[in-house]
C-alpha cells in the first residue's frame, strides 16, 4: 500500500515537474501572426524528371495587416520542391506538393531583417482547398532583429495554384519570437 502510494506521487511530481519546465520553455516568446498579400506576379519554374515536377522560383509580397514591429514590411521567398502523385490530404490519390525554402522578411528601412527556413506539404485548408502547411524556424536576424530566435507554422498557396490563377493569394507566418534580452525590441 505504501509502495502504490509512493509511486502515485513519484507520477504525479514528475507531471508536475514537465508541465511548469514547458510553461517556463515558453516563456519570453512572442506570438505574431503575419499575413502577407503575394504579388500576382512571380517567378515559379517548373520541370519534369518522369512523372514528377520540380518546381522552384521566387514569391515576394507585402503585409496586408498591420502588426506592431513589422509594420509595413515585405517578404521574399525562394522555393524548392516537387510534385507528384500521391495521398495527401484526400481519400484518393491528388497530387501532393513538398516544397521547401528560404523566406526574407524585410521592414522599409532594408536594416532589420531576418531569415527564415521552412518547408510544407499540401493538406486540406479552412475553406477545404488544397494549400501547402508546415513549420518554419528563424535562422538570422539584423537590426532590431539582430539575436533572435524562433518557430512556427507556414501557410502558403501550392506552386501549382500560383502558376495557373491569377489571383491574390496570401502567405501567413505564425511565428513565435524571442529576443535577446539586451537588444532594444523598437
Amino acid at each position: 500500500m505504501v509502495l502504490k502510494l509512493r509511486n502515485i506521487i513519484t507520477v504525479y511530481s514528475i507531471f508536475f515537474i514537465l508541465v511548469i519546465h514547458s510553461v517556463v520553455a515558453n516563456e519570453g516568446f512572442q506570438e505574431n501572426i503575419l499575413k502577407f498579400n503575394l504579388d500576382k506576379e512571380h517567378n515559379i519554374l517548373l520541370s519534369y524528371i518522369g512523372e514528377d515536377k520540380i518546381l522552384k522560383g521566387n514569391l515576394k509580397g507585402s503585409l496586408l495587416s498591420p502588426v506592431i514591429s513589422f509594420e509595413k514590411s515585405n517578404i521574399s521567398c525562394d522555393l524548392l520542391g516537387r510534385s507528384y502523385k500521391g495521398r495527401g490530404f484526400s481519400c484518393g490519390f491528388s497530387e501532393v506538393e513538398d516544397l521547401s525554402g528560404y523566406c526574407y522578411l524585410a521592414l522599409p528601412n532594408n536594416v532589420d531583417t531576418f531569415l527564415t527556413k521552412w518547408n510544407c506539404a499540401t493538406t486540406a485548408g479552412f475553406d477545404g482547398d488544397a494549400i501547402c502547411k508546415g513549420k518554419v524556424s528563424i535562422v538570422s536576424g539584423n537590426g532590431k532583429f539582430a539575436g533572435i530566435i524562433g518557430f512556427g507554422e507556414i501557410e502558403m498557396p501550392l506552386a501549382k495554384s500560383l502558376i495557373e490563377y491569377e489571383k491574390n493569394h496570401a502567405l501567413k507566418l505564425k511565428i513565435k519570437i524571442k529576443y535577446p534580452l539586451n537588444i532594444k525590441k523598437n
